[in-house]
């Protein structure tokens, strides 16, 4: 499984990519926008959460 540094991306052919599970933390993005939707993501070593449009 790859590292996504930035925590959420969207990838050239047009997917998004998300989660960092090398973090020590919990570390979290919001508002990152994506065919219309907003998505949230949190994430460390041992857990990611990706939440679209609040739920």
């Amino acid at each position: 499984m790859a590292v996504v540094p930035e925590l959420i991306r969207e990838e050239e052919n047009g997917a998004i990519s998300f989660g960092n599970y090398e973090l020590k933390e919990k570390t979290k993005q919001d508002g990152f926008k994506y065919n219309g939707d907003s998505y949230k993501i949190k994430t460390f070593y041992e857990i990611t959460k990706l939440e679209r449009n609040g739920a």
